[in-house]
């Protein structure tokens, strides 16, 4: 059973929660699956993953942060997903799901939860995404629920998409 003061966002499908200190081994195993390796970068020691535990739980607010993803039918560890604000104007969108919860709709999910949350809590609720320019499906599903493209960049050497969600792009 989920402590119900760590959970940030749910549905019948999917929870949010907050990450626990000892979970750099999920974050370590969802940083080597190779799926998510595949459009999310290289994976790290549990070191870098304990590491990066500690800055997502001392910069947790209560509006943004990176949460672990639970789908709810089996209270498995999924992955993570959430709206992180570092270094960034807006919060960026971001999600990495195991192969094994792949085609479940966690991923989509997650990011209407996280739309929902940024409308309702977030002054201008805009947030912006990062995809790997070949990652045809999450572009896909990032325009599916109203993200608009922008540009393209560079990171860590590979072609990245940017693309915004702004809640008043429905009202033009």
């Amino acid at each position: 059973m989920l402590v119900q003061e760590a959970v940030i966002l749910s549905s019948k499908k999917v929870c949010l929660r907050k990450f626990r200190y000892g979970e750099a081994d999920l974050l370590n195993k969802i940083a080597s699956d190779p799926g998510v390796i595949k459009f999310c970068g290289d994976s790290q020691s549990i070191r870098e993953n304990k590491d990066c535990i500690r800055r997502i739980l001392s910069s947790f607010m209560s509006i943004t942060g990176l949460w672990a993803l639970v789908y709810q039918p089996t209270m498995e560890f999924a992955g993570y997903a959430g709206l992180v604000s570092e270094n960034q104007n807006m919060p960026e969108f971001q999600v990495a799901v195991f192969n094994k919860f792949h085609r479940k709709g966690l991923d989509s999910e997650a990011l209407k939860m996280c739309m929902d949350h940024a409308a309702r809590n977030l002054p201008s609720g805009t947030v912006e995404v990062y995809i790997r320019s070949e990652h045809k499906l999450t572009k896909r599903m990032i325009r599916k629920a109203g993200f608009k493209f922008t540009r393209n960049t560079f990171l860590k050497g590979k072609a990245h998409e940017i693309y915004v969600y702004t809640p008043d792009y429905g009202l033009n």
